[in-house]
């Protein structure tokens, strides 16, 4: 609880905090809607932990204004899972067995995830992940867990496509984090498989572990195999820093990176050193479309670093409105006597949404309980991600 209070010293999430405390033992309050909420808002992936956590508090906010569910307000339980995977077990578990939470939108980690699904799952509970994207992870809790984001190798697939083919490349090198869950099955499986089907060889594979400061050592290596292109299987971070080193070593090929470079962050971090860098993702922060720039400014606005939202804030966002749907249908009575039912009717909800409307497009969950969605080819330019597809 100590990361927890320390993350609300910031103002913009003061009452979001000050609910989880108040509700932290309370049961389930028969005049609100209640949805569990673990994130990590500390941690090492803290940072996508509070732009869903804003997110939430946005959808909370937008749902109530408009009158609820039903008539009834609400309510957001959260825990900080503190980018632990052992931290999401213990705050799901608190969730479904002290809070008595109608469902769950979180964790946040496929690393989180992999462990806390199945809590939910042998509870009964519907829980769904907006962030989430290693393979199998859907397919392994059926039938109460879900995921509402896109998998990587499903974004992958069109955008390494296109840089394949762009770049003629014959020869890659792939850097990878060993130590991120995604990122880790990312660079040693997905690309790995996409590269045989594309035809394209693999130069050289050197890892790192997430926190790491110095990629001399990798670049080094990397540089002596000769690619044609270099893939980043890393977090925005410390690929920002991969970028840098290579443009510093005179490495001068095309990059290519996953879903989690999708931010404004990864080209603060890299500036010049990730122009023309390309990546597959399921949104476009810079969409001019006058529902999503809106959308983008208000979530600036009450974000404490002023930043633009990652893919993962705005599927968070959408997942809390898809609640709000599901909620609604029928059979749904929120009695607390009826839990049981309402989970389940919740859940028939989910797995049957097929190009259901949402903030980004449209969404389906497959028959894993993962998410589908248009893929989009990204690109880095003038400091910017611009859209190709």
């Amino acid at each position: 609880m100590k990361a927890q209070r320390a993350f609300c010293g910031l103002t913009v999430l003061l009452i979001v905090c000050g609910l989880a405390v108040f509700a932290g033992g309370a049961a389930r309050a028969a005049e609100d809607v209640v949805i569990g909420v673990p994130l990590p808002a500390s941690g090492l992936m803290s940072y996508f932990g509070k732009q869903q956590l804003v997110a939430t508090e946005m959808a909370v906010e937008d749902i109530n204004k408009a009158g609820g569910i039903k008539g009834r307000k609400v309510r957001m339980i959260f825990y900080d899972t503190a980018s632990k995977p052992e931290e999401a077990i213990n705050t799901v578990r608190k969730l479904i067995d002290s809070d008595k939470v109608l469902a769950i939108a979180g964790p946040l980690l496929s690393s989180e995830t992999r462990v806390a699904f199945p809590v939910a799952n042998r509870a009964g509970v519907p829980i769904v992940a907006s962030a989430s994207s290693a393979p199998g992870i859907g397919a392994a809790n059926r039938p109460w867990a879900f995921r509402n984001t896109v998998l990587e190798a499903d974004t992958a697939r069109p955008a390494l496509e296109y840089w394949v083919k762009g770049n003629k490349i014959k020869r890659a090198a792939i850097i990878v984090d060993n130590k991120d869950f995604v990122s880790k099955s990312y660079g040693a499986q997905v690309i790995p498989d996409l590269f045989k089907e594309f035809g394209v060889q693999i130069a050289d594979t050197v890892s790192f572990q997430s926190g790491d400061v110095d990629f001399s050592a990798q670049v080094t290596k990397v540089k002596q195999a000769t690619p044609d292109g270099i893939v980043m299987a890393a977090l925005h971070n410390e690929a920002a820093a991969i970028a840098r080193e290579l443009r510093r070593q005179g490495v001068t090929q095309p990059l290519y990176g996953g879903g989690p470079l999708a931010g404004e962050y990864f080209i603060e971090r890299g500036g010049a050193a990730v122009e023309g860098t390309i990546i597959g993702s399921g949104f476009w922060v810079d969409n001019p479309e006058p529902k999503i720039a809106a959308w983008v400014k208000r979530y600036k606005e009450r974000d404490p670093l002023r930043g633009a939202p990652h893919q993962v804030a705005v599927y968070q966002y959408e997942t809390m409105m898809i609640y709000k749907h599901c909620i609604e249908s029928p059979g749904v009575t929120l009695d607390p006597k009826d839990i049981k039912k309402d989970r389940e009717k919740i859940r028939e909800c989910w797995a049957g949404l097929k190009n259901f409307p949402v903030l980004s497009g449209a969404m389906s969950i497959n028959k894993d309980g993962d998410g589908e969605r248009k893929s989009l080819i990204l690109q880095v330019k003038n400091g910017k991600f611009a859209l190709l597809n």
